[in-house]
């Protein structure tokens, strides 16, 4: 599995220092920070891959597709978020139909939506249905709900969709260290998840072990930069089944 760094400008040098060849980039940060924008357009340029968000999970709704689409123009993006609403498979179904002619196939992401692990598999069976697309991205408060993204995976083998689409997940939840070892022990098969966990945790001064969800502060500085460095390679080393 391949691990994608969340990262604001504060934290560039680590994620420059590790070389990591994929990242996830939000769209609305790209359209106002001249620094972001360079960065993540030199690492597009330098090959790496570039997943373009929409910024509903951080900012609790996505932002207007049409400057997702601008941003992702800007990187060169390889993939591409679709339009999604927090927990609301009709909306959600409604953006992704309108939108997804204006993303070629192989750049799709969608993110199906729902209020329960069972209405977000039968809004991913809506899309599949619907529209064409490469990637599933699975967001990670699925977790709120009985079965979480662990029902979905398991699902998603069932039907044996794992080989017809990559799978995406979308952050880490709680102790990440630990989530990301049993999501590679159980799904090999899951191409990759991103998060903003080495940093988060390193500003409060916690390892990744620790087994409660801390947030990342996009302007917070991190003393501690041994302990942002071991919790990239503790995740890395995870994600290599380690």
């Amino acid at each position: 599995m391949k691990l994608a760094l969340v990262s604001s400008p504060r934290d560039f040098e680590t994620v420059e220092y590790f070389g990591i060849g994929m990242h996830l980039v939000l769209a609305a940060e790209v359209l106002v920070d001249t620094k972001y924008e360079h960065f993540y357009k030199q690492k597009s340029r330098q090959g790496h891959f570039i997943i373009c968000d929409n910024g509903a999970a951080e900012y609790g709704a996505s932002i207007d597709f049409d400057e997702v689409l601008r941003a992702a123009d800007v990187l060169d993006a390889d993939e591409v978020a679709l339009p999604d609403v927090l927990r609301n498979k009709r909306k959600t179904l409604e953006l992704h139909c309108e939108y997804a002619n204006t993303v070629p196939e192989k750049n799709r992401m969608a993110i199906p939506q729902g209020n329960s692990v069972e209405e977000w598999i039968d809004c991913l069976e809506e899309l599949i249905d619907t529209i064409d697309f490469r990637t599933i991205g699975i967001p990670k408060l699925l977790d709120d709900y009985r079965g979480g993204r662990l029902a979905t995976l398991k699902y998603l083998e069932h039907r044996n969709w794992h080989t017809s689409f990559n799978v995406h997940l979308l952050g880490c939840n709680k102790a990440p260290l630990q989530e990301i070892r049993n999501f590679v022990k159980l799904f090999p098969w899951i191409r990759s998840i991103d998060t903003a966990a080495p940093f988060a945790y390193a500003q409060s001064n916690q390892s990744v072990v620790y087994t409660k969800h801390l947030s990342y502060n996009w302007q917070a500085i991190i003393e501690n930069q041994r302990l942002v460095n071991q919790n990239v390679i503790s995740l890395l080393d995870a994600c290599q089944g380690m």
